[in-house]
């Protein structure tokens, strides 16, 4: 390793203090086994912290060069990091890094900082904001729906679509589709979907208040008692690429993504934001048809960072 200056060495030094309290190792000059290879290369600086229940390792380079870091550095480390068992680069530059660098590093998602900046980052939210995530997107369903007349009437034919009737009360009138697809995508089943991942139907039943009429399609009407039906929840797991944006004491990671249903596509974007020692996340999509939505979740207690005056003992 070469020899450090003093501005590097209290950067490091930074770097311990920050997380020690929160159990995230900073290793020195640590030497990691090319996947492919099996050859021993040597990374400046690990750090090794815990994301979401998952080890992730971050490697920090160092540069102190009078002159900004160039493209051909950049280059380097990417070369030297395709396999290594890393889930984070971080490049610190004394002079800070030519416009090129800064273009090839963000494509290759390399993290830039100058010194300045780095002996003044929160590394808290460097080691433990996460950059990837399994993303769940739940889509919801209505079937096996079932429509209960009040007694005494004449029933319904056993051939009719829930896309050909509809609900009224007064002079209000409403297709059934979109008074199902209301309550399949409610905050409370959404909530219910993300804390209970591994159910795949919900039933429902829906009474109704007095008055409620059921529409059919000749115009004919029937007094509704109740709707009984089954959320059915289709899901799709992803591992997502997040990027990343510290401003202050708060982090932001963000990803967009487009999913496809037959002829519908849904497009999302996920944020998480931390913030202090809370955690949330939270989702909106727009669909094909215009329909948007949004979602957050929860806020979730994460490690307390230690306070500054901790920090400058």
């Amino acid at each position: 390793m070469p020899k450090r200056t003093n501005d590097f060495q209290a950067l490091i030094a930074l770097v311990e203090r920050q997380l020690a309290a929160s159990g995230v190792r900073v290793v020195e000059s640590e030497m990691l086994a090319d996947r492919l290879t099996g050859e021993l290369r040597e990374v400046d600086v690990c750090v090794h912290a815990a994301v979401s229940g998952k080890d992730v390792t971050l490697a920090l380079e160092c540069r102190d060069h009078k002159r900004k870091a160039d493209q051909i550095w950049i280059d380097t480390l990417r070369g030297k990091y395709a396999n290594l068992p890393v889930d984070k680069v971080i490049a610190v530059a004394r002079a800070g890094f030519a416009k090129t660098a800064r273009a090839a590093a963000e494509k290759a998602r390399i993290q830039t900082l100058t010194l300045e900046e780095a002996t003044s980052a929160n590394w808290h939210l460097i080691a433990e904001l996460p950059d990837a995530a399994l993303v769940v997107a739940h889509f919801p369903v209505a079937e096996n729906v079932s429509l209960h007349l009040v007694k005494g009437q004449e029933p319904i034919p056993d051939t009719m679509m829930v896309a050909d009737v509809s609900l009224r009360l007064g002079d209000r009138t409403l297709p059934l589709a979109d008074v199902l697809h209301w309550y399949c995508t409610a905050s409370p089943v959404a909530q219910f979907t993300f804390d209970n991942d591994d159910v795949e139907r919900l039933p429902v039943t829906i009474a109704m208040p007095d008055g409620i009429e059921l529409v059919l399609p000749s115009g004919d009407s029937r007094f509704l008692e109740r709707i009984e039906f089954e959320i059915a929840f289709d899901r799709e797991r992803s591992n997502t690429k997040f990027d990343r944006k510290i401003y202050g004491d708060a982090g932001l990671s963000f990803a967009s993504k487009t999913y496809t249903r037959g002829e519908e596509k849904a497009h999302f974007v996920f944020s998480m934001l931390q913030q202090g020692d809370e955690t949330s996340a939270a989702a909106a999509v727009r669909t094909s048809d215009g329909r948007s939505d949004f979602v957050l979740s929860p806020r979730v207690k994460s490690p307390t960072p230690p306070s500054r005056k901790q920090q400058s003992d």
